[in-house]
């Protein structure tokens, strides 16, 4: 095998300046790597030492190497160097290459927006794409990300927090697939993420709450996962704490299921908000009671359990949500909630994964849309209206 320092590698600086420099670094590497003068196996020195040889900042060569090792060209270990993969790792060249897929779980509301988006994305550039649906198999998402399909370079799916989930999309990683996360995070993952502004949406919508009614917001809906609902939990409570409600725990109905069960059992996560919401109606009296629910669905189940009361949505129970499902403004109540921008995720989302595999972006990114609130009936009697939010 050879070394790097033992090859003729004359690295210039190219005179256009709209191409930053670490990114000329990936590319001179990847062409030597094209036309045989770097070969799978061959040995990297340490970047320091290329540093000098070439008269390039240390950070600079740092973040090529680090896309290079991302594009699936190199395998790099602390302290020692880095070896050229084997060519079915290699990233392609030539943009017009470039192939990107959705992997969606299933076919809803949720995932149609971003799958417009995406698509809308890849048309503007005239990207090639395709959209791998898994019918809400675990499974297929699973087999996908092993085997996505010739000449796909990239995918973006919105990840589930399980194990199994973090092996897969790790190995596909390893193996040189490039991987864009729609909507939330994995904590063990770097990659960069597209997300609605779960923070902002449920800050403002509990404190829309807050400031009409003068009452505790009561919080239903999933707590631990996604990332996107701790997000949404986080922005509940500082709004309840800004209106002096501090112990918020009591205020906290969660869902006894993981997210990935929910998924597939969206009927008995809102039995389980109908149920919820009964017992509060019926151990806790008040004249009116204020509930933000994580979503329009679990709304519903509050809904229902009102009307099981006796109680009138928008008059002795207000309510706010997120997601602006088309049934919302046609329930008997028309319910007060956030439009996600989800059609925007899926775009940046696509945009994200594009910047990537081309090395546009260095690092890994948090894209955050912004959100916005829309007032009905179900929160306020006096009527609607519509608020943006800023990203936090």
């Amino acid at each position: 095998m050879q070394e790097i320092q033992r090859v003729k590698l004359h690295f210039k600086r190219s005179s256009d300046s709209s191409v930053p420099l670490y990114e000329q670094i990936r590319k001179y590497i990847l062409a030597c790597i094209s036309n045989g003068t770097l070969a799978a196996g061959d040995t990297i020195p340490r970047i320091t030492a290329l540093c000098r040889d070439w008269n390039v900042n240390y950070r600079t060569a740092k973040i090529a190497f680090e896309l290079l090792e991302r594009d699936g060209a190199i395998e790099w270990e602390a302290n020692k160097g880095g070896t050229i993969s084997t060519p079915r790792k290699i990233i392609p060249l030539n943009e017009n290459e470039i192939s990107i897929a959705y992997l969606r779980f299933r076919n809803d509301p949720f995932t149609s927006s971003l799958t417009k988006g995406f698509l809308r994305f890849c048309e503007e550039l005239e990207l090639n794409h395709s959209i791998i649906d898994a019918g809400s198999s675990h499974s297929k998402i699973f087999n996908s990300l092993s085997h996505p399909g010739a000449g796909i370079n990239g995918v973006v799916l919105a990840p589930f927090e399980t194990q199994s989930y973090a092996a897969a999309i790790q190995k596909a990683i390893k193996n040189g697939l490039k991987v864009v996360f729609l909507d939330r995070s994995l904590d063990e993952i770097d990659v960069s993420v597209a997300s609605a502004d779960h923070y902002m949406a449920a800050y403002t919508a509990s404190s829309r709450l807050l400031e009409i009614h003068g009452r505790p917001a009561y919080y239903f809906g999933n707590t631990d996962s996604p990332s996107s609902c701790r997000d949404r939990v986080r922005g509940w409570k500082e709004a309840m704490r800004e209106f002096n409600f501090l112990n918020t725990d009591d205020y906290l109905f969660g869902l006894p299921m993981p997210e990935d069960v929910e998924a597939t059992n969206q009927e008995l996560a809102a039995i389980h908000v109908y149920q919820n919401a009964l017992m509060l109606f019926q151990t806790r009296e008040a004249d009116i009671y204020t509930v933000f629910a994580e979503n329009d669905y679990m709304a519903r189940g509050i809904y229902a359990a009102a009307e099981k009361m006796g109680l009138r949505i928008g008059e002795d129970v207000f309510v706010a949500s997120c997601d602006n499902q088309p049934f919302a403004l046609r329930l008997p109540v028309p319910l007060s909630t956030v439009d996600m921008n989800q059609k925007m995720v899926g775009y940046e989302g696509a945009k994200l994964l594009y910047e990537t595999i081309t090395g546009s972006i260095p690092h890994a990114i948090n894209k955050i849309v912004p959100v916005e609130f829309i007032e009905r009936k179900s929160s306020s009697p006096s009527g609607t209206a519509q608020f943006a939010t800023a990203s936090a």
